[in-house]
C-alpha cells in the first residue's frame, strides 16, 4: 500500500517504524495519529472487541481525520452496523468481495481519488517557472516539489521521532544529483515548519562552505537577530565554561519563543551538503574543524538534533571521522539514503505543477511529453539535474506549453553545450585554468576556486 500511494505508512508493531519498545503508547499513539494525514483501518470483528482499537478508532474521529477501511467479514451482523453508521460505502473495501490483490487496488484507488480531490499541500507557488533548472527547490518551492512525498513523509515522522528515540544526527546521503538538497529545504523542513513550528525551534539552513564556522556563524547571526560578534561570544563561553552552550540556548529559546509564544520542545540544526567539512574521502581521520568541535559539544544538549544532507562519496570518511566518532551510541546516527528518483515519480515532478491553482494557464504538459522523458530515462539513475535543465528551459521558450514536439532529440545537448561556452568565456584567456577545465566536465559540476584548484566532483571525459 505505501508503495502503491507513493507515501509513508506507519504501523505501530513495524519494528523498525513502528513505536519502540518502553515508549508511552498512548502519547506516541497520539502524536502520530494527530500528524496522519489519513487512517486505514483493517476491520474485524476482533477488531471490534479490542479497547485499544475503539480507543484509536475515537481518537482519529476526534482529531477528525479521514478514515478508510479494508474489512474482514462484512456479512456480520455487528461489522454492518458499524458500517452503515460509522464508515460511508465510498470508503471501505470488502475483502470477501474480492481477492486481496483486487482489494488492495480497490483501497489504493479509494485513497489516490480522495488526496487527489483534497490539497494536501499547504503551500502556494509564488513564482513563474516551476523547474528549478541546476538549481536545487527551495522553501519557497515546497508547493512545486514533487516525487518524494513517501520519503518526505518518512524523514519528517523520523525528525519528529529524534528525541524519543535518542537520536542526535538525521543524516540525509546520497550521490551527486540526487536531489537531497531540495528533499530537505523543500520537502521536510516545510512540513516539519506547518505541523511543529511550535514545538520545535528550526533553524536556518547553512553550508558548511569556505571558512565553516564563518557560515554557522552568519546563520545565528541572522536567526537570534543579533552581531556575529555576540554569537562568537555565545560560542567561546559555551566552550570555555563546559555549560552547554546556556547563553546560546537561552538566545534560540528566547527568539522562538517570540516566534511561536511557546518555548520549543526540539532544536534542530540543518546543514546541507556536509560533505564540505571534510577536506578529503580519503581514509585517513584527522583532527576535528573548529565547527565540527562547536557541533559536537551542542548536540550533547538533551534537546539538540541536527538534520544534514552528505555526498555518499564521503560516506566512508564521515564514518571514519573524530566528529561522528564523538557519538558514544552509533544508534543516535540514523542514514536516510536518497535513492534517485523512479521514471514514475519524475512524471509526477513533471506533470503535478499543472494541477496547481497558481499555475493553471501558465503551464501545460502534453501526455505524450511526459511519457517520452519517462521512457527515456529508464535505466537512467543520475539524469535528474540534466532533465531539470532542460524542463525549466523548454518552460522559457515555450511559454509553459510542454509538448512531445518541443522534446527533440538532441536539444539538451545543444542546451548543455550553449552553457558550456558561455561558462568558459570568462576563462578563455588563461591558459592555467583552460587546461583544468579541459580535464573535467564545466560550470555547475566543477568550480575552479580562488587557488586555480577544481574542486566538487571531477568526471573525466573520455579521450
Amino acid at each position: 500500500l505505501s508503495q502503491k500511494l507513493g507515501i509513508n505508512i506507519f504501523l505501530s508493531c513495524d519494528p523498525e517504524e513502528g513505536i519502540p519498545v518502553g515508549s508511552k503508547w498512548s502519547r506516541e499513539v497520539f502524536e502520530r495519529m494527530r500528524d496522519a494525514e489519513a487512517v486505514v483501518v483493517l476491520l474485524s470483528p476482533s477488531w471490534m472487541e479490542s479497547r485499544y482499537c475503539d480507543d484509536e478508532y475515537r481518537l482519529a474521529r476526534y482529531l477528525d481525520k479521514p478514515l478508510f477501511a479494508l474489512v474482514l467479514h462484512p456479512e456480520k451482523e455487528t461489522v454492518k452496523a458499524f458500517l452503515k453508521t460509522e464508515i460511508g460505502r465510498q470508503s471501505y473495501v470488502s475483502l470477501n468481495e474480492a481477492h486481496m490483490d483486487e482489494a488492495f487496488r480497490a483501497l489504493v484507488h479509494t485513497v489516490k481519488t480522495y488526496m487527489t480531490a483534497q490539497q494536501l499541500t499547504p503551500f502556494s507557488f509564488g513564482g513563474t517557472n516551476p523547474y528549478k533548472g541546476l538549481l536545487s527547490y527551495e522553501a519557497q518551492d515546497a508547493a512545486v516539489f514533487f516525487g518524494r512525498d513517501a520519503l518526505r513523509k518518512k524523514v519528517v515522522d523520523g525528525v519528529g521521532q529524534m528525541l524519543h528515540r535518542g537520536q542526535k544526527l538525521y543524516v540525509l546521503y546520497g550521490s551527486s544529483g540526487t536531489g537531497k538538497s531540495s528533499l530537505m529545504k523543500a520537502g521536510v523542513l516545510p512540513y516539519l515548519h506547518y505541523t511543529d513550528a511550535g514545538k520545535k525551534a528550526i533553524l536556518p539552513v547553512f553550508v558548511p562552505a569556505g571558512s565553516s564556522l564563518h557560515t554557522f556563524v552568519g546563520m545565528l547571526s541572522d536567526y537570534l537577530q543579533c552581531t556575529r560578534e555576540e554569537v562568537l561570544e555565545m560560542l567561546k563561553s559555551g566552550l570555555a565554561q563546559d555549560d552547554g552552550f546556556r547563553e546560546l540556548f537561552a538566545a534560540i529559546e528566547t527568539r522562538h519563543f517570540h516566534l511561536h509564544g511557546k518555548l520549543p520542545e526540539q532544536i534542530l540544526f540543518c546543514a546541507d551538503q556536509f560533505e564540505l567539512l571534510f577536506e578529503t574521502n580519503s581514509q585517513e581521520k584527522s583532527s576535528m574543524s573548529g565547527l565540527e568541535h562547536i557541533l559536537s559539544k551542542i548536540l550533547q544538549k538533551e534537546s539538540a538534533c541536527m538534520l544534514v544532507t552528505l555526498r555518499s562519496d564521503f560516506l566512508y570518511a564521515f564514518q571514519h571521522s573524530v566528529f561522528f566518532e564523538s557519538f558514544k551510541d552509533r544508534s543516535m546516527v540514523r542514514f536516510e539514503v536518497v535513492h534517485p528518483m523512479e521514471p514514475d515519480k519524475i512524471v509526477d515532478l513533471i506533470k503535478a505543477p499543472a494541477s496547481l491553482p497558481e499555475l493553471r494557464g501558465k503551464l501545460e504538459v502534453e501526455d505524450a511529453f511526459a511519457e517520452k522523458i519517462r521512457s527515456d530515462l529508464e535505466g537512467l539513475e543520475d539524469a535528474l539535474p540534466l532533465l531539470s535543465l532542460l524542463l525549466s528551459n523548454l518552460f522559457e521558450i515555450h511559454k509553459g506549453k510542454l509538448t512531445a514536439e518541443a522534446y527533440q532529440k538532441g536539444m539538451l545537448a545543444d542546451l548543455v553545450h550553449a552553457m558550456a561556452e558561455e561558462e568558459i568565456a570568462p576563462w578563455a584567456d588563461n591558459e592555467e585554468v583552460m587546461n583544468v577545465l579541459k580535464e573535467a566536465f564545466i560550470g555547475y559540476l566543477v568550480r575552479i576556486d580562488m587557488h586555480r584548484r577544481a574542486v566538487k566532483v571531477k568526471a573525466l571525459r573520455k579521450r
